[in-house]
């Protein structure tokens, strides 16, 4: 038996310090030094409380005198977790993992006291008070599990019924996505996948199930996100021997659709620039699997990405946006957990002058594809409208939000500009 002291650590770097759950999950297991038993509850913990966080929040701040995300408050609603979700689990076990972890921590209050108030509320189903119901945002955002402020936002954008709508898939299981990179398809089973069209003539193999390594290679695929397949189909033909930078890469696999398309015309060159030791590892990982021979993987900040390339290098430019994942949600967990109103004016800000210094690498004539995994006007089409305001040498081609309620796939946002000759 282990405290919740794992459990806490990973919820104050996902919901405190804007880590990702992975990270958050990486860094906590490798300094606690957990068992394999130990860090598949721990995992099983921290999903459980984002996917509730809302509510249990909720509960938890009527329930206990402790400021919103503060350590006790955490703390709180991975007890209450626990004794709402696992009812199998003993009640001294669940008392001696809070206990634990309160006294180590050194937190205020009554732990005992606290412990009786929350067992107490969770031998009951949790209900939503009728005040709150006179509030339709925010009856709803407690009844979806999402932030009240994203459903008032999201109603401005597509209406009330569209934002319901799209709101109901924020928790549902996402389709994985993949492409076949074989001519013989002939592995692939009719009835394993459905197939979801990008196109009149193509389509990708769509599965509620995530496909192991060995799976990915006896069937010839390849992860490929429908956000991202829509975009490159609507790419402009890439010129011979063409030159092509994908920016921004949180991940190899995401370099291998563009680079197995250069590959096909004479002397291509691809670059992939990736934002840290971790990814980039597996875009070189990727390069070797895949022989990717004209392709070379760079860790580098945007601006000093001069340092190795030219300006006007490129005939085709993608870059990956940094926003605030609202069209991964349904893959990231804590996504809606950790967003705050205030981020959708700070990821803009940071996309529009990042779009700014990527687009020097153009080539006159050449094609600029952003792509980012929001659906909030601020982050997608303003970032574009700003961009195009303060960049005249550009115009654009096509942009389009693709969202959960489509293909059932993640949702996002791209755009195709051009830079004139």
């Amino acid at each position: 038996m282990q405290d919740y002291i794992p459990e806490l650590y990973a919820l104050i770097a996902i919901l405190l310090e804007q880590s990702s759950f992975s990270k958050a999950v990486f860094k906590v297991v490798m300094e606690e030094k957990l068992s394999q038993l130990g860090k598949k509850k721990f995992i099983a913990d921290v999903l459980g409380v984002l996917r509730h966080y809302f509510c249990l929040s909720f509960e938890c701040l009527n329930l206990l005198p402790y400021k919103k995300d503060s350590e006790e408050h955490l703390l709180s609603l991975i007890a209450l977790y626990e004794l709402r979700y696992h009812k199998g689990t003993p009640l001294p076990e669940i008392y001696a993992s809070y206990h634990d972890a309160y006294l180590k921590e050194r937190l205020l209050g009554d732990v005992k006291n606290n412990f009786e108030i929350l067992k107490k509320a969770s031998e009951k189903p949790f209900k939503i008070p009728d005040e709150v119901k006179a509030s339709p945002v925010l009856y709803n955002s407690l009844a979806l599990e999402m932030p009240d402020f994203l459903l008032k936002r999201m109603a401005r954008t597509y209406g009330n019924v569209e934002a319901l709508n799209i709101a109901s898939f924020f928790h549902k299981k996402s389709l994985n996505t993949y492409c076949s990179y074989a001519d013989d398809n002939s592995l692939i089973s009719s009835d394993e996948f459905s197939l979801l069209p990008i196109t009149d003539e193509e389509f990708l193999y769509g599965t509620s199930k995530k496909l192991s390594p060995k799976e990915l290679k006896t069937k010839s695929f390849y992860p490929l996100g429908y956000l991202e397949a829509q975009a490159y189909k609507k790419l402009p033909a890439l010129p011979l021997a063409p030159k092509v930078l994908l920016a921004d890469l949180d991940n190899g696999i995401k370099m291998l659709p563009l680079c197995l398309e250069a590959q096909k015309y004479y002397d291509s060159e691809v670059t992939a620039l990736f934002l840290d030791p971790i990814s980039y590892r597996t875009g070189v990982d990727v390069i070797k699997q895949y022989k990717l021979k004209r392709a070379t993987a760079l860790q580098t900040s945007l601006q000093l990405l001069k340092t190795h390339r030219s300006y006007e290098y490129y005939d085709v430019v993608t870059f990956f946006g940094k926003d605030s994942k609202i069209g991964d949600a349904r893959t990231l967990p804590g996504v809606l957990a950790k967003l705050k109103a205030s981020d959708f004016k700070k990821y803009h800000d940071i996309q529009v002058k990042d779009l700014s210094e990527i687009s020097h690498f153009v080539k006159k004539g050449g094609s600029l594809l952003f792509i980012n995994h929001s659906f909030d006007k601020e982050e997608t089409e303003k970032v574009i409208a700003d961009f195009l305001t303060s960049n005249k040498g550009f115009y654009l081609i096509e942009k389009q939000t693709v969202l959960f309620n489509g293909a059932d796939t993640d949702a996002g946002f791209y755009a195709i500009l051009k830079r004139k000759k």
